[in-house]
């Protein structure tokens, strides 16, 4: 169920921005693309990692934009149901 939290987390990055507690002000900052490109979600998406090892917590995203995300992904028929079970049959296989 992480893996999928952490994938849906990460579609939803690349439509609308993720913020995490600036490290100067402690006020939400949108995460940097380049960040976003290298870095990873965690633990159910509650934690990004950058490719420098920083982890970045709590993550948060505006309600418009996540009902925005939703309205994309619903429209081009993302199913994350079936990229668990392709995880699961690579583990299987492995």
């Amino acid at each position: 169920m992480q893996a999928i939290l952490n994938d849906v987390a990460h579609a939803v990055a690349t439509m609308v921005p993720i913020y995490a507690p600036s490290v100067h002000s402690g006020l939400p900052a949108a995460l940097a693309q380049l960040d976003l490109i290298d870095g990873r979600f965690l633990r159910g998406a509650q934690v990004f990692r950058t490719k420098q090892g920083s982890e970045l917590r709590p993550l948060t995203v505006q309600r418009r934009d996540m009902m925005s995300a939703i309205s994309i992904l619903e429209s081009a028929r993302v199913s994350f149901r079936q990229l668990e079970r392709n995880r699961k049959l690579a583990r299987l296989l492995d």
